[in-house]
């Protein structure tokens, strides 16, 4: 892997990582908040979202601090990539029932509702997961489909701020609705 390609993967690897602790974190310190959030969605009994609202902040730590450390990063990109998935799916089974639901992404730190918003940020978050673990772990960095040199770099920057400015336009907007009491 070229110097620039490796550290585009770095960085975006500790971002997701970050964007993971926080929200594990968030989940953690209100287990409560965590278990209704899972029970809110209706997708499995009762119990069983009770026993997701409590392991999950633990998942998300572990993948966050995996990505953060390049500890067991493949598994953790793999883990991160079905989390997200997962998530994708639940939110659009959701939205496809019309159901007002906390989306539940930040636990305590976040009130959204899920929205096709949510849904966009979480489906860019799978493509980021899908997207480091093959330029993390693929031999096409090598070859001539990618610009070469700082090409690559730059590429992959452009990508991740793109990502980054679309997530944080979205959560201002959030805000801005939940402040006006628009939903």
């Amino acid at each position: 892997m070229g110097l620039p390609v490796a550290v585009a993967c770095m960085v975006l690897r500790q971002i997701l990582g970050v964007m993971l602790i926080a929200a594990g974190f968030s989940k953690a310190i209100d287990p409560q908040g965590s278990m209704h959030a899972v029970a809110a969605y209706r997708l499995i009994p009762s119990g069983a979202a009770k026993v997701m609202g409590l392991i999950l902040p633990w998942v998300e730590l572990g993948i966050g601090i995996s990505l953060i450390g390049d500890i067991v990063t493949e598994i953790a990109l793999r883990v991160g990539a079905a989390l997200m998935l997962l998530f994708a799916a639940a939110q659009s089974i959701v939205l496809i029932r019309g159901q007002e639901t906390p989306c539940g992404c930040l636990g305590a730190w976040s009130h959204r509702m899920v929205s096709w918003t949510s849904l966009a940020r979480t489906i860019c978050l799978l493509i980021a997961f899908l997207i480091l673990k093959h330029l993390y772990y693929s031999e096409m960095v090598n070859s001539s489909l990618l610009p070469s040199g700082w090409g690559s770099l730059i590429c992959l920057a452009m990508v991740t701020l793109s990502f980054l400015q679309l997530l944080c336009v979205s959560q201002v907007r959030q805000n801005r609705r939940l402040e006006w009491g628009i939903r």
